[in-house]
């Protein structure tokens, strides 16, 4: 298998990896989530390892992509993350929604 191909197959393991993690972050509860929390990051640690390795600029549009992606998961995380500290009930019919439209 060429350098290129075995790029695309390792990111793309890692980038749904990530993704998949990072729904199931919405959608559950601790102690589950803090597994779930480090395969994410067990996913985010590969793709800056594939990405150290590579500095094509039509790859690099994809990790770019990658990233903007991971970060629209970020309200949801803050969302939840308020309801813990100051002690209000967070709707998870809207982080599901969200969460489904996102990886839509």
């Amino acid at each position: 298998m060429s350098k290129d191909k075995r790029l695309i197959v390792v990111f793309s393991l890692s980038y749904f990896l990530v993704l998949g993690m990072l729904f199931l972050l919405q959608n559950t509860n601790p102690p589950l989530f803090y597994v779930f929390l480090v395969i994410m990051h067990l996913g985010i640690a590969s793709l800056a390892l594939i990405r150290s390795g590579y500095n094509n600029s039509k790859i690099k549009k994809n990790f770019v992509n990658a990233y903007i992606t991971f970060a629209l998961f970020l309200p949801i995380l803050v969302y939840k993350l308020l309801g813990l500290i100051f002690k209000y009930d967070v709707n998870e019919d809207i982080i599901k929604t969200i969460s489904f439209i996102l990886i839509a």
